[in-house]
């Protein structure tokens, strides 16, 4: 697992706000958690994206920032 992935999901995490859904909260939540204890990252990351895909008007520009980061790191 890369750190600087670890390190985009956490910054997501503490950012979330009251916009975020709570699927969303839990969908970040449950990557965090699983990358954590040593999950598959990219099938992680990929379930996070493919979730972020459908739903991208929750976010704020810092986490739209912080996703573009992710994809970018996971070739997408």
């Amino acid at each position: 697992m890369t750190e600087t992935v670890l390190t985009i999901i956490h910054e997501l995490f503490s950012g979330l706000t009251d916009n975020n859904s709570n699927e969303f909260k839990q969908v970040l939540m449950n990557t965090y958690v699983h990358l954590q204890k040593g999950g598959n990252e990219t099938s992680l990351v990929d379930q996070l994206l493919t979730f972020v895909q459908s739903n991208k008007s929750e976010l704020n520009e810092n986490q739209t920032e912080l996703i573009s980061k992710l994809e970018k790191i996971e070739g997408i």
